[in-house]
């Protein structure tokens, strides 16, 4: 049946229809999205209970959202589970991430992503003037302290 379903709309628009039922049947479980979307924040390193813990009080509000880092390093094709994961939990959330990569093309629907880097301090200026304010900003970027240090003294006199 599924290949039959497939075969009539293509294998694009069939993942797009999978994750749209997957992203409406869970939308109250962060744990099940992030297995549906194919982020490492459950699963690998078990973050999304947490996350739900503090954050489930903005589920039904509108605000923006930050994620430093995209996923897949360089390459074009991969990464990007967790915006959508966020963009399906928060339903009225706008989510902005940036990548040092180009990942641009996963913008879309409340989805808006830049290319940067997280140790600059005028770019991190920049986005927030442009995207913010930010309601919430989840650093899962280059892992660096020197650029962890830097982008929380940059960003969070500006929640």
């Amino acid at each position: 049946m599924i290949q039959i379903l497939k075969n009539l709309i293509g294998e694009k628009k069939y993942l797009k229809l999978k994750e749209a039922y997957f992203a409406y049947r869970y939308t109250h479980d962060l744990n099940k999205l992030a297995t549906v979307f194919g982020t490492d924040k459950w699963g690998s390193h078990f973050y999304t209970k947490h996350y739900q813990r503090f954050l489930q009080h903005l589920k039904d509000k509108k605000f923006t959202m930050l994620e430093i880092g995209v996923g897949g390093y360089e390459n074009p094709n991969w990464g990007g589970g967790s915006l959508k994961m966020w963009r399906a939990f928060f339903r009225k959330a706008q989510i902005v991430s940036f990548d040092i990569y180009d990942k641009t093309h996963l913008s879309g629907n409340r989805l808006t992503v830049e290319q940067g880097s997280q140790n600059d301090e005028e770019f991190l200026k920049t986005l927030e003037k442009k995207h913010g304010p930010f309601e919430v900003v989840l650093d899962d970027g280059s892992h660096i302290n020197s650029h962890v240090i830097k982008t929380f003294n940059v960003l969070f006199p500006l929640l």
